[in-house]
């Protein structure tokens, strides 16, 4: 072959294979994932509107008010009583958990992933949920008639045919709390890491948990974090809650170096969808 010819074949081969790269780069670019924060312009307020690199391809349409209003959290005021509700029964014992620093909070997750576990579950309304993970917010994302906390617990469960519910727990400023210190200090070191932990200490005092007399608000919105995946069942407990010191709370935030809280939404349930508990 004449050298022109082969010089003329070697730049076609370079220049289709350069073709197929940025054609790869733009697929990857397509549905490649997007970076999201709680401040500027990856903060909650354009969840809902970012878009894929690339791409005019909503990133998080399910953190829209207007596509889907159900959001999560909401100022919890005007609730409905509904007598059949039921008192939440919680099973809780010491479990090895894996503590990581996902870039957005710190978590305490529980193995299998995504599964939960038979040794950490809630039976609502008849129905066992398993316990996937827990995990904080500074500060409270819920308000209770308009009034927030100094932090908020997330229990995050999961029932076997997908369906999530999350316990929120208030926790306000007063005395430490030992399994929030146990998830800090694992958290101030090398990450993951793995500890043993009773999901148990993080409930409010009680004299049972089986069934446990928490009054609590109940609705049906979103989880607070992109995605947003929405139909998740909303527990809140109404007036017990937990305390953490302030030395905590400064841990916190010192470790995870900013406020995680999403802001309350604009579209919140009408008072039919709002409930609370009767009082046990």
């Amino acid at each position: 072959m004449p050298r022109t010819h082969r010089v003329t074949s070697l730049l076609f081969l370079v220049i289709a294979s350069l073709g197929f790269l940025a054609a790869s780069a733009a697929a990857d670019n397509s549905t490649g994932a997007c970076t999201w924060s709680y401040a500027g312009d990856t903060g909650p307020g354009h969840w809902a509107t970012m878009t894929q690199p690339g791409s005019t391809e909503l990133c998080f349409p399910g953190c829209s008010n207007t596509t889907a209003p159900q959001q999560s959290p909401i100022n919890l005021q005007g609730a409905t009583l509904n007598n059949a509700l039921k008192q939440i029964q919680f099973y809780y014992v010491n479990t090895d958990v894996e503590v990581e620093n996902n870039g957005h909070n710190i978590e305490a997750v529980y193995s299998p992933a995504g599964q939960g576990t038979s040794n950490n579950n809630i039976t609502y309304n008849g129905t066992a949920y398993y316990l996937l993970n827990f995990h904080f917010h500074e500060p409270s994302e819920h308000q209770i008639i308009g009034k927030g906390s100094r932090m908020e617990l997330h229990l995050v469960h999961q029932a076997a045919n997908g369906q999530k519910l999350v316990v929120g727990i208030m926790i306000k400023l007063g005395k430490a709390n030992p399994v929030l210190q146990q998830v800090l200090t694992a958290a101030a070191g090398t990450l993951p890491a793995t500890i043993p932990v009773g999901a148990a200490g993080l409930l409010p005092p009680a004299s049972n948990w089986n069934p446990a007399p928490f009054q609590y608000y109940q609705y049906q919105g979103s989880l607070t974090v992109p995605p947003c995946t929405g139909s998740v069942i909303w527990a809140v407990l109404m007036t017990d809650s937990i305390t953490a010191t302030q030395a905590q709370i400064d841990q916190f935030k010192k470790i995870l170096g900013f406020y995680n809280a999403r802001p309350i939404q604009k579209t919140v349930p009408d008072k039919a969808a709002l409930q609370k508990s009767p009082v046990w």
